[in-house]
């Protein structure tokens, strides 16, 4: 989880060096330098777990996020819904928070989960943004 001034970013699957290191290969180190490139050298935490091991650990420390990205590999489809519904339940998602995942254009996650509804859904190229939110918002 990243926090910087009121906002909370959380990614739940990992891709991206700049946000996240949990993926093989990649540099912890390099993950701390591209953040102080960006002017972020504090307020932020970095979790270096699995995303079923992560989100649960996530949830009972009371945080709240803003936004949360889910952009799994996107042969592991079963990991959307896993996720989503998790996040249906937790206390990680509030009334304001918005949930997107990024897919294949031709893979449809879903529309509803939980409390969590898709509000809108992207597609460009050959990815897919679904974006989701509480009833309750």
């Amino acid at each position: 989880m990243a926090r910087q001034g009121e906002h909370t970013r959380m990614e739940a699957f990992p891709e991206d060096p700049v946000i996240e290191a949990y993926k093989a290969g990649i540099d912890r180190t390099l993950l701390r330098e591209n953040l102080r490139s960006l002017g972020i050298g504090e307020g932020y935490d970095v979790v270096e777990r699995e995303v079923a091991q992560a989100l649960p650990l996530l949830d009972a420390s009371g945080g709240v996020c803003d936004f949360c990205f889910l952009d799994p590999p996107y042969h592991m489809r079963g990991a959307y819904e896993r996720t989503l519904e998790f996040l249906a339940e937790s206390w990680l998602v509030g009334p304001s928070s918005i949930v997107i995942a990024q897919h294949e254009k031709k893979f449809d996650p879903g529309e509803k989960f939980g409390a969590l509804v898709r509000y809108r859904k992207i597609v460009q190229g050959d990815a897919g943004l679904s974006l989701y939110r509480t009833t309750n918002s």
